[in-house]
């Protein structure tokens, strides 16, 4: 379920990034990959004032607060879960006051057109292929994943066919590619993804809300223009856009 040296290669590779693109005139967001369409639609629209460009920087939520927590220069933060947020907020890279949820999301397993269809947990069961999902080491949506096969009673029967990938999107493509036969992904990535279709959708009553935080972190150089996005990130153009890539605003 782990690996090792592309970690460690994503997380210097993404430290490098965010140290080319840091400047005064950039506000560097970092942002969990689901939100990769619909978060670049919102910063496109921010950016038409004239006095801010957005740098944003997209992969696993776990992975992007490791990052954070090495000193990458990140300015806002919007992740998938609120674990990673909680981690940074124990170590006061973020105040709990500036903490602000801003959408929910659902899980789903989804296959290939035509593959069939059915309940879940019987939709993994009755699938030979792998199972893609997010690495639960790098995004919350793998450990959501994991979380509902356990309370499921799957997760050992399971558990050797799973296909591990970088983030909730890889996952996707992964069942886009025919490398797994079904994947377990957030419901905005099944609709962003031609050539897949949802099976089923997991209640949630099997796992913990899926809620994405936002925040700006204390040692930004941008809080006011920082705390000005995070405020964008609940307007009504930006809940518009986040509920046409089927996301769920919280009001």
């Amino acid at each position: 379920m782990r690996q090792p040296v592309l970690r460690i290669a994503l997380f210097l590779a993404g430290i490098l990034t965010l140290t080319s693109c840091a400047g005064d005139d950039r506000l560097v967001v970092s942002a969990a990959a689901s939100l990769g369409d619909a978060i670049s639609e919102i910063a496109t629209e921010f950016e038409r004032d004239g006095r801010t460009h957005i740098a944003l920087n997209l992969s696993g939520s776990n992975s992007l607060a490791s990052q954070i927590r090495a000193g990458a220069p990140v300015d806002v933060v919007m992740f998938a879960g609120i674990g990673p947020m909680e981690r940074l907020l124990t170590e006061g890279q973020v105040t709990a006051d500036g903490i602000v949820s801003i959408i929910e999301n659902r899980l789903v397993v989804i296959g290939r057109p035509g593959s069939g269809s059915g309940s879940f947990p019987e939709s993994l069961t009755g699938n030979v292929g792998k199972i893609a999902i997010a690495d639960p080491g790098l995004a919350p949506a793998g450990a959501y994943a994991v979380e509902v096969m356990r309370a499921a009673a799957i997760y050992d029967d399971v558990e050797k066919r799973l296909l591990p990938a970088l983030d909730v999107r890889a996952a996707a493509a992964a069942v886009q590619s025919g490398a797994a036969g079904v994947g377990i992904v957030y419901a905005t990535d099944a609709e962003a993804f031609d050539g897949v279709e949802i099976l089923t959708t997991i209640s949630p009553e099997l796992h913990s809300p899926i809620i994405y935080p936002a925040a700006v972190i204390v040692g930004s150089s941008q809080q006011e223009i920082g705390q000005r996005f995070v405020e964008f990130l609940s307007s009504d153009f930006a809940k518009s856009v986040f509920e046409r890539h089927g996301f769920i605003p919280i009001d």
